[in-house]
């Protein structure tokens, strides 16, 4: 396997298989108790295969329509050449959930809704802003390691994002990896989680810089997921992934995504929830949610 064009050290103790959660289902404590220990849960099979296969289709349409799969193949979503696809503006648009009823439904009524109301113990809320995945070629395959809380880290700690493959993902297209067990290592928890990536040193000489923002931190724990793995241990875990799969993960659980060596656009979205009574990230929820703005930064003394 390969991510961000690095290929991760195949040796024991450095990649490996997720553990499959599905048969604790049901079961919250025996869920949150792996929750706990592994920071991630594999749950393969969970939604209703049809319905995730009908949001897909909505998409791999919408990408023909727009030149940029092959027409005459549109399930397998074989990426056109020159095409000129973006992956990152037709994914991270604001609101692409809300223009697929399909999707929209698998995200919002039946097992998905049901198991975080089962695993956090009552109402629930999805934020409102969700992300659109779609990696194809050389520049967009994959997903550098990061943590979700530098990103949503300023309402209540009990946010999971749910990450749904949207079609059968073949090793050689990737898919998601976790850094096993991250969630336990004190330094990233405590140093690399406790930044947030829209706040800046208000009594710094660069705070100007970061209002202008002509200086910004897009998030990264490490652009080089070897790195990560060799300096803070733990293996990168993966799977081969099938529509209706899902794998549920903690804001601090450290995740990236291997590379899509084949010839077709990996499609996938996280979305992530949490107890509807907790307070909630603003840049996530709300009116405000659409897509990040400089309205969100804040300084701090430093």
């Amino acid at each position: 396997m390969t991510s961000c064009g690095m290929r991760l050290d195949a040796v024991p103790g450095a990649v490996g298989e997720m553990r499959d959660s599905s048969a604790l289902v049901g079961d919250p404590v025996a869920l949150r108790k792996r929750m706990q220990r592994d920071g991630y849960l594999f749950l393969p099979g969970l939604l209703d295969r049809d319905r995730v296969l009908a949001a897909r289709s909505r998409l791999t349409s919408e990408l023909a329509a727009r030149g940029h799969i092959d027409p005459d193949r549109p399930d397998e979503a074989v990426l056109r050449q020159g095409s000129g696809f973006d992956p990152v503006a037709f994914g991270e648009r604001p609101y692409p959930v809300d223009e697929n009823p399909d999707l929209r439904s698998v995200l919002d009524e039946g097992a998905l809704p049901d198991f975080h109301r089962e695993f956090l113990g009552g109402p629930v809320r999805r934020f409102d802003r969700n992300l659109l995945r779609a990696r194809a070629g050389d520049q967009w395959s994959a997903t550098y390691p990061h943590c979700d809380s530098v990103f949503m880290g300023r309402g209540t700690p009990r946010v999971y994002t749910s990450w749904v493959p949207l079609g059968d993902l073949t090793r050689d297209m990737g898919g998601l990896m976790v850094l096993e067990k991250s969630h336990h290592v004190e330094r990233i928890r405590h140093e690399y989680s406790g930044r947030d990536v829209d706040e800046y040193c208000a009594n710094h000489p660069d705070a100007a810089e970061w209002l202008a923002g002509t200086k910004s931190w897009d998030g990264k724990l490490s652009d080089d997921p070897v790195a990560v793995q060799r300096s803070w241990g733990g293996r990168w875990l993966g799977a081969e992934f099938r529509a209706g799969d899902v794998v549920v993960f903690s804001i601090h659980t450290v995740h990236g995504s291997t590379d899509n060596l084949s010839d077709r656009v990996r499609l996938s979205v996280d979305a992530r929830y949490q107890p509807a009574a907790e307070p909630a990230d603003e840049r996530w929820v709300g009116p405000g949610a659409a897509e990040r703005s400089w309205d969100s930064m804040r300084g701090r003394i430093c």
